[in-house]
């Protein structure tokens, strides 16, 4: 390596060196080489001239490692930092991200231990029996609505909104996996046969539990659900005085703390129908003393709905019955319709 650095040294005094260090230039001038009592101290003189050497290759090696000559042979110096000068602390290394779940992994249930989760008969009984007052109850069952829109007679006295008047039992919690109603051909509407309650339900929860779709032109099957609520409630105060004990035994829903209508397997898709024109047309889905009872009819067999001015079901042929009159005066004629495979079971609308 000395052989290596003294070809650099001889190199880079070719060029123009940085001057030296003051401290060093002085030294090098008050260096005593000359007196006559040098060859007297010769061992002296010699350590000096080798200290001195040794300055000026040191000075010289720094002076062209400053220039590049020495560059990958001069190791950089260590820098202590100062007592008063902390070092800075190295930063900590984020926390390793936690892995996703397992998709097989199910959700935790938000239920908590030592909650008691009644069913809607548990829930009906221990009201009735008094065991159950204005305090936070826990529900489980199954969510359906099958609510319709139909006319109510008015009321004597402004009701309150726990009443769920004329809409009472078209929508709710039933115990046994089963909607809570059914509306007949007839427009009969028969209720579940299994314990059923029709809850209140604030606007807040109404988008979450009143937008179940129709799926294949059917209703969405019931939800598992659990929920909860309270009864004697305050609004009770705002309801009709005949109805008080009905607003107080109706439960609020505050919470819905489990409800997932897609772990719930929907209806399949309904049959492609028959083509049309019918070289053999297949039984009547419904009779026309169905749609409105013993009147006279202005069309009663298969047809498209658009031909009626109705945008609905596009080139879908359905059976169909139109009245000839309309049934009272200014609401229009009344026309139903049901698909092929609707056996008694129809839809009903107004036309001109």
């Amino acid at each position: 390596m000395i052989d290596e650095v003294e070809r650099r040294l001889r190199v880079g005094l070719h060029e123009e060196l940085p001057p030296a260090p003051r401290t060093t230039r002085e030294f090098l001038e008050h260096l005593p080489m000359d007196y006559a009592g040098a060859r007297e101290r010769d061992g002296f003189g010699r350590a000096a001239l080798a200290a001195a050497a040794t300055i000026v290759i040191g000075v010289s090696i720094v002076a062209i490692a400053s220039m590049g000559g020495l560059k990958g042979m001069v190791e950089p110096p260590t820098v202590v930092p100062s007592a008063e000068v902390s070092p800075t602390p190295s930063p900590t290394p984020p926390p390793s991200p936690t892995p996703p779940p397992s998709p097989s992994s199910q959700a935790p249930s938000r239920i908590p231990a030592g909650v008691t989760v009644h069913s809607v008969s548990e829930l009906l009984e221990f009201r009735s029996s008094g065991r159950i007052g204005g305090e936070p109850v826990w529900l489980r069952g199954f969510w359906s609505d099958r609510s319709v829109m139909h006319s109510c007679s008015p009321p004597e006295s402004p009701p309150g909104e726990l009443q769920i008047r004329c809409h009472d039992g078209e929508w709710g919690i039933t115990e046994r996996d089963e909607p809570i109603g059914t509306l007949t051909v007839e427009s009969r509407f028969v209720p579940a046969e299994g314990p059923a309650l029709t809850p209140f339900v604030d606007e807040a929860l109404a988008q979450l539990l009143f937008t179940l779709p129709f799926i294949n032109g059917q209703h969405y099957p019931p939800v598992p659900i659990v929920v909860v609520g309270h009864f004697d409630d305050p609004r009770v105060a705002d309801c009709e005085p005949n109805a008080r004990q009905l607003c107080r035994d109706r439960l609020v829903i505050d919470e819905v703390v489990e409800f997932d209508p897609q772990a719930v397997p929907t209806p399949g898709v309904t049959p492609s129908p028959t083509p049309f024109p019918f070289d053999d047309p297949p039984p009547a889905p419904m009779t026309a003393d169905q749609c409105a009872g013993d009147v006279p009819y202005s069309f009663v067999g298969w047809g498209r709905l658009s031909d009626y001015g109705l945008d609905i079901g596009g080139d879908e042929v359905v059976y169909i019955v139109v009245t000839q009159e309309p049934l009272k005066q200014g609401t229009g004629r009344k026309l139903c319709w049901a698909n092929q495979w609707d056996q008694g079971l129809f839809a009903a609308t107004r036309i001109p």
